[in-house]
């Protein structure tokens, strides 16, 4: 009878499913009296001192992206306060994914850790803003200052003196908000914000700041 009962412990710790980590149960993915296969997912379990961002990146973005980097993630659950975090893995291969619009695009998933993870929560959802450049001491203005003449030359509108005088810019570094201005303006010069105005050369405007 020892030996039938030592036989049925044993038999009951083979088959119990231990998690590899502590933490708390999101989701239990197998159901009562299921059959399971090796590797079947049996629970989802959430170790909450150490949360990551999963964040999908448009495929044609990915080529500034590298392990690594510094990634600023914001939520409207944390209020003001901004987390400070880094790129950890980045997925081989881009996933087909449908926007709030119904726009099929292809985005690459991007795994990101955190140094602290304030009140979030798993299931958030969060806005990462992921550091693929940095330059000191740079000239910037807003993309929409800059327009593109034909030649593919760019050009801005400055006020001087209450007068628009159109000035051609060399430009460098962008994103989708600013770009930097290598030649062509100063420190303190007076750009017109939307650089498609008609607004002919030596007219005069009033100027707010």
């Amino acid at each position: 009878m020892e030996k039938v009962l030592q036989d049925l412990t044993a038999k009951e710790q083979q088959l119990a499913v231990k998690s590899p980590a502590a933490g708390v149960v999101l989701d239990v993915a197998a159901k009562k009296e299921q059959v399971l296969v090796p590797g079947s997912l049996v629970a989802t379990v959430a170790v909450l001192d150490r949360l990551e961002v999963r964040a999908d990146i448009l495929s044609d973005d990915l080529r500034e992206v590298r392990v690594g980097q510094k990634v600023a993630v914001s939520a409207p659950a944390l209020g003001e306060k901004v987390l400070q975090g880094e790129v950890k893995k980045i997925y081989p291969r881009a996933e087909e994914k449908q926007s709030a619009l119904g726009i099929v695009q292809r985005r690459v998933p991007v795994i990101i850790s955190l140094s602290e993870t304030a009140n979030l929560k798993p299931g958030y959802e969060v806005n990462v803003a992921i550091e693929t450049f940095r330059k000191q001491n740079m000239l910037i203005i807003p993309r929409e200052a800059a327009r593109t003449l034909e030649d593919g030359r760019k050009q801005v509108k400055v006020v001087v003196d209450g007068r628009v005088r159109h000035r051609l810019i060399e430009t460098g570094a962008s994103d989708r908000e600013n770009i930097e201005v290598i030649d062509g303006l100063r420190s303190g010069d007076l750009v017109v914000r939307d650089g498609s105005l008609d607004l002919a050369e030596g007219a005069r405007v009033r100027c707010r700041i």
